[in-house]
């Protein structure tokens, strides 16, 4: 099964069910614009860090030299050097901030992980997705067959998978209504 990593609003979907798809190609497309501002965000705050944190580079130069002469204290020119190291380390934290960023919009293009058939969609465009759904269910065995139906009233999904084994001469069928329960039915 191929599932979804982040939450969002599903776009777009380039497959059909049953349709052969080589590693990589894109599937669906969940809505990227709110990872887009998370990760200009996040820069921002990188770079604003970075600029604090050229200005304290200074200010541990200049208190460094006021100290030699003495015309600073030693206790100064010690915190300029600690500030210096709390921006590094806040410098650090928004570069990893960038990095999950950048790694949840990426999150927003699904593609398939392999080579193969694909099964059912089991997701529409402009629903909403949440991170470990699944966005369509893998279908790598041509035995496989399945159908999705749909009719009005209290069962409004009904999905039918059926399965043949055919070297050990076993038939499979599996019933799953809207509310996921299966039925499984064994034929010989």
């Amino acid at each position: 099964d191929v599932k979804v990593r982040v939450d969002g609003q599903l776009q777009r979907v380039f497959f059909t069910e049953g349709q052969e798809v080589a590693a990589g190609q894109a599937l669906a497309q969940i809505d990227p614009r709110p990872y887009q501002a998370g990760l200009a965000l996040a820069d921002a705050n990188r770079q604003k860090d970075l600029a604090q944190l050229a200005n304290a580079r200074q200010e541990v130069t200049r208190a460094g030299k006021l100290a030699k002469a003495g015309a600073g204290t030693s206790q100064n020119f010690d915190a300029m050097k600690a500030q210096d190291a709390a921006l590094q380390a806040a410098v650090a934290a928004d570069q990893a901030a960038v990095d999950a960023a950048q790694l949840n919009l990426d999150f927003t293009h699904i593609a398939s992980p392999l080579a193969g058939r694909v099964g059912l969609r089991e997701v529409t465009p402009g629903g909403i997705v949440h991170a470990s759904e699944i966005v369509v269910a893998t279908a790598s065995d041509p035995d496989n067959v399945f159908i999705s139906l749909s009719a009005r009233g209290r069962n409004p999904a009904v999905r039918i998978h059926a399965r043949a084994e055919t070297e050990a001469g076993l038939r499979h069928l599996e019933l799953a209504g809207a509310d996921r329960a299966i039925s499984s039915y064994h034929f010989s």
